[in-house]
Parts: C-alpha cells; structure tokens; sequence
C-alpha cells in the first residue's frame, strides 16, 4: 500500500498545535490544581474568596484584551503576510514599532483601570472596597503584558510555537508558587483575612508575567537571524508605515472578537444578581456562591478544554494567512478543513471526557461531591466545545480577511445571548446564564460556518462525515471510562484522595481507549492529515 507523505503545513499545525497544546493545557491543569490547597488554607471563606477573585480577574481580562488592542494576533497575521511576499525587513521592524506602541498603551491601560476601579466594583448599589483593592492590585501586571503577547504574537507569526508555549508555563509556574505561598503566610502563620490573601493571590500574576517576559527577551535576543541593518531599514522605511498603519487597522476586529468570551462573563456578573433577585427569594451569599459555580469553578476547568481550540486557533492564523496572501484558495479551503477536522478531533474526547469525569473532578478540586457542583460543570462541558468552535471560526475569519464579518456574526449572537439571558436564567437559575452563552456562540458559529462555505467552498458534508464518526468512538470512550469510575467509587468510596486516584485511572483509560480507536479506525490519520501507519505497526494496531 502506498504510504502518504506529511505536508509540511500538516506538519506545521499538527507540531504547533501541539506546542501551544501542552503550553496551553499544563498551564490551565496547574491554574485548576492550585485551588485545592489554596482552598484548603483559606478554609470557611473559600467561595467568598472565590467569587471576589474571579470577579476582579473578569475586569482583569478584558482590560488585557482592550490594552493589547488585539496588535498581538494581528501581529502574527502580518508577520506570516509579509514573510510570505519576502519583506521579512518588514516583519522584524514591525516587532520593535509594535513593542513602543504597547509599551506605553500597557501603562496607559492600567491608569484608567486604577482610576475606574470604584465604577466597576459598583454592587448593590455600593461600591465594594474588597474589589477596589482586587483590582488596584491587577493594575500591575497590566502594565507589562501587551509587551509579552507582542513577543509571543511574533514568534507564532513565524510558525515557532515552542517561546510561546514556555513562556505560558514559565509565567504560571511563577504566579502559581508566589500564590500559594502568599496565601498559606497570610491563612496560616499570620491568621489574617482573605481579601488580603486574594490580593496577593492577584499580585501573583505581576510575578509571573515578570518572569515571562524575561525569557521572552532572552530567546529574542539568542535569534541572530532577528537583527536589522540600517540600510535594510532605509529600504524599508515605506513599507514600515504602511505595515504599521495596516497592523493598527487589522488589530481593531481582534479587539472586539478577542474579548467574546470576556463580555459573555461580563454579562453575566452583572446580570445574574438582578435577575436572580427578581425572579427568586436568594440572598447576596446565595447568589455568590452560584456565581462562583458557573463563574469560577466549572469554568476554571472547562478552560483547560477551550485552550485545546485556542492553542489550535493560534498556529492555524499565521498558516492560514499565509496562503491566503498567495491566492491559492483551494490549498485555503483544504487548510480550513483540516483544521476543523483537527478541531473535532480533539475537542470532542476532551468535552465528553471531562463531563464523564465531572464528580470525581469536582471532587478533587472543590471538595464537594453535590450533585448541582457536578451537573454545572456537566453542563459547562457541552457549552465548551461551542465556545471551542467559535474561538476557532474567529480565528479563520480574521485569517481571510473576513474580520467585518465575524464582528457582525458575533454581535448577532450577543443579542442573542441578552434576548434569551433574562428568561434562562428566571427559568434555570444557576444553569441558565450558561443555556444562555450557549445560544448565543451556537448562532455566531452557525452564521460564520456558512460564510466560510459560500467564499470558500468548504465540504460541510464531510466534516460532517467526520465529526460523526468522531463522536462514535468518542461515545465508545464515555461508556469505558463511567464504568472504570463507577467500579473504583464501588471499591474505594467517596473522598478527597479516592477522587484524584479514580480521576487518573479515568483519564488515562480514555485516552487509551480513544488513542487505539482512532488508530484502528484511521480517523487520526485523516484529523492530523498524514498517516499514522508507522505509529500503528509499532504498537501492533492493525
């Protein structure tokens, strides 16, 4: 049988993909573990601990996203554009303009972000001093991380995920261990309060964006290859201001698209309450404690699953734009399907995995082993894979150039999500916000799917084909791995340790499970678009 030969574009998304995957997934699985023994020292306070710290990193996000003004992903986007018409001059001034430019937008973020603060802390007709000095603290690592993504958005622009991926792990590392050990001084030795262990906790991420972006400059400095000579910058003074001009031009839809999902969670911390309080008898802990379960909790686990699509987003954009400058459109169009076949095939086993592991998940990480804790995150599992896809068509839309378009798709399904949150939630309650954002990405993804099929004569039936052949064998997974758990939960019982045993066994058996029925069935062949037959022979998969 002839063998197929990998494309080095293939190669390039499958071995991107993979950088940006483990950067992405390490980083969120030790943003999820931390909070056991951080809620172990915080103790009875934990879920007020919760809710303010996930309502101050809200804030903290789209800050980010409006500081970084969306240069960063733009910046990737150019860099592969003109890299890919030989102006690579271009490229490597465009880093040093770029870097100016967010330099002193990060500064100038974090001021109004210091100076705002009592407006966004505004609950309950007060302001609330615990997230004034939340967000007072956040203004700090504001400052310097648009000059970090600059960094990372010019090495994914050149294909070269691995600075990118380190620097996530790195960054976390860092941020996690000044955490947790602020938080057990604070708890533990000094007996203090938990807005002040917050705080700290908040801090944390100025240490670890230090650190990051340290290793950022020493790995651009290492690269020879990145400096310029004058009469190269002479020559290229024209195409620098344009390229400048067109970065800035470029960067307004990747505001906007970038901070979807923030303005979704907006939504809902301030919407929540007031129709909570209208339509149900709950009090303020109440309401606090529901929000830190859709808000915090579940989605502090689910985001481990949609950094899958981010990490996928992120290396198809530079690829993706890169034959599209060269108008070759039906190179594009398979481009486009081979990424939302590998999209499918990953984010589907990741979603069904992880509503199959909900109780022992919620149980290891949160301490609870209630059934509302565990059908949430259940259900913010399913709502992943729809914040997956729209994460992922955004990404191909702004890579075509189709970013007017994907701006009108998403607040078409904004209006959507505002329709439909008042009643979702007045009907569901703690479910409804998340029914709600469900909607909302379903209808953006829906219209942008057929946008890209009209322009680009994209295959639906065979993504279709594949998606529900993916879902078989994941069904097949889901059905081994409750089995596996129900039979340990038989012989070990409910508890903390028994939890984190029964959640290893459970994952490695679908992965397992999932990795010999892809194998078997060729379906990973088709998803990473090269075979595999060398891998099966190895491991005796006929």
């Amino acid at each position: 049988m002839m063998r197929l030969t990998p494309s080095d574009d293939s190669k390039v998304l499958v071995t991107g993909s993979a950088w940006m995957t483990v950067g992405s997934i390490v980083s969120r699985i030790m943003g999820a573990v931390y909070v056991i023994p951080w809620g172990i020292w915080l103790g009875s306070s934990f879920f007020l601990a919760n809710s303010l710290f996930a309502k101050g990193y809200n804030i903290y996000s789209l800050f980010i996203i409006v500081s970084t003004a969306g240069i960063p992903s733009a910046l990737s986007k150019q860099i592969a554009h003109y890299d890919a018409i030989g102006e690579s001059d271009t490229s490597h001034q465009l880093l040093k303009d770029s870097l100016l430019v967010m330099s002193l937008l990060g500064l100038f973020s974090s001021i109004i972000m210091w100076l705002a603060a009592p407006v966004f802390a505004w609950q309950n007709n007060q302001v609330d001093l615990r997230m004034v000095s939340v967000i007072h603290v956040l203004c700090w690592p504001l400052a310097i991380i648009p000059p970090i993504s600059i960094f990372r958005g010019y090495f994914q622009g050149r294909s070269q995920m691995g600075p990118s991926a380190i620097s996530q792990l790195i960054e976390q590392i860092a941020r996690i261990g000044y955490l947790l050990m602020a938080t057990y001084i604070i708890m533990n030795i000094q007996h203090g309060g938990y807005v002040r262990a917050v705080s700290q906790s908040t801090f944390a991420a100025f240490i670890g964006a230090m650190c990051a972006l340290i290793y950022l400059v020493f790995k651009f400095k290492k690269q020879d290859d990145f400096s310029l000579h004058e009469a190269s910058i002479e020559k290229s003074k024209y195409q620098r201001k344009e390229a400048l001009l067109e970065l800035l031009r470029q960067s307004l839809p990747f505001v906007v698209l970038d901070s979807a999902v923030v303005l979704y969670q907006f939504i809902d911390q301030y919407t929540f309450p007031v129709i909570m309080h209208q339509f149900h008898s709950t009090t303020n802990a109440e309401i606090n404690f529901l929000y830190g379960l859709f808000g915090f909790n579940s989605n502090k686990l689910t985001m481990i699953v949609i950094s899958l699509s981010t990490a996928m987003a992120t290396t198809a954009i530079p690829l993706l734009s890169r034959t599209f400058a060269q108008r070759n459109y039906a190179e594009l169009s398979t481009k486009i399907q081979s990424t939302l076949k590998l999209f499918f095939f990953v984010m589907l086993p990741g979603a069904v995995g992880m509503l199959s592991l909900a109780a022992p998940l919620n149980m290891a990480f949160y301490r609870s082993s209630a059934a509302l804790g565990v059908d949430v995150l259940k259900m913010n599992s399913i709502i992943a894979v729809v914040i997956g896809l729209f994460i992922l068509l955004v990404s191909i839309m702004q890579a075509v150039h189709h970013s007017k378009q994907a701006i009108l798709y998403f607040l078409i399904g904004l209006i959507f999500k505002v329709l439909v949150q008042v009643a979702s939630v007045g009907i569901f309650q703690v479910y409804g916000p998340l029914i709600a954002t469900g909607i909302g990405f379903a209808v953006s993804s829906a219209l942008m799917t057929r946008r890209l099929k009209i322009d680009f004569q994209i295959k639906l039936h065979n993504l279709v084909k594949f998606a529900i052949g993916v879902s078989l064998l994941v069904t097949i997974m889901a059905i081994v791995v409750w089995l596996s758990i129900y039979f340990c939960y038989q012989l070990l019982g409910v508890s903390g340790r028994s939890s984190l045993f029964i959640l290893f066994v459970g994952a490695l058996t679908g992965s397992l499970i999932y990795g010999l029925l892809t194998l078997k069935t060729r379906a990973a062949d088709a998803a990473f678009g090269f075979s595999l037959d060398e891998l099966r022979r190895r491991l005796r998969v006929k």
